[in-house]
């Protein structure tokens, strides 16, 4: 009895934790000043410098933080990236990055609203929200790359079959997305599954991407973007 007391007094911990780390990184208000670029904290904040509405903005969460941005062919690169981000932040950064108008946009956001189990329909309606304004303000090119085939196997938030159902189902969401806004879906999820080796593509965890998977990402970015 005192062993399954304690357990439950961990589990119950971590769920508290999880969850304060969720409001801190993905619901506190995302507020851009004029001075915050080039920035990065322990927080995980990170903005590359500002370039510019030619410059390739690229948006996303952990992911994006760890993306090598002088890979990418078409540049100059300008990004903002937060660990734990969720599709919240594309209603947060919608005005400002509407606003600065960049002619090419690449979004990498949803790993964090599945495994954090955020209702799809309240994931759509945010990337509605983003889109539209990205749309309303220029003519923009938006690039969308859908989630992997995440390789979850423990945790106490995650578990493996809820998320792989959920992927496919968002990464269903961002297809039709795409399909009504003229948005171009970059498809990880497609080719880390044709590898037939799919976990070779990830760290340890089974989410965050080593250096197998970003060089793929990198590819498929080079070869979806504009000359």
């Amino acid at each position: 009895m005192k062993r399954r007391t304690i357990i439950l007094l961990v589990i119950a911990f971590a769920l508290v934790a999880g969850g304060f780390r969720y409001y801190k990184e993905c619901v506190r208000p995302v507020q851009l000043e004029e001075n915050a670029w080039d920035h990065y904290s322990a927080s995980g904040k990170w903005l590359a410098g500002l370039k510019g509405p030619e410059a390739t903005t690229i948006i996303g969460d952990s992911h994006i933080i760890e993306l090598d941005f002088g890979q990418i062919d078409r540049r100059p690169v300008q990004g903002i990236a937060y660990r734990g981000a969720s599709s919240l932040l594309l209603t947060k950064l919608a005005d400002s990055i509407a606003l600065l108008a960049p002619e090419v946009s690449i979004v990498m956001i949803g790993s964090n609203d599945v495994l954090f189990g955020i209702d799809t329909a309240l994931s759509n309606s945010r990337w509605s929200h983003f889109i539209a304004k990205l749309k309303l303000k220029q003519d923009t090119g938006i690039y969308v790359i859908n989630l992997p085939p995440f390789q979850v196997d423990r945790g106490v938030f995650t578990s493996p079959t809820r998320v792989t159902e959920d992927v496919v189902n968002y990464n269903k969401m961002l297809a039709k997305k795409a399909r009504t806004s003229g948005v171009q879906i970059i498809d990880l999820h497609a080719h880390f599954l044709a590898s037939g080796a799919p976990k070779s593509y990830f760290q340890s965890d089974g989410i965050h991407l080593n250096e197998h998977g970003y060089k793929l990402l990198v590819t498929l970015i080079n070869d979806a973007l504009p000359a």
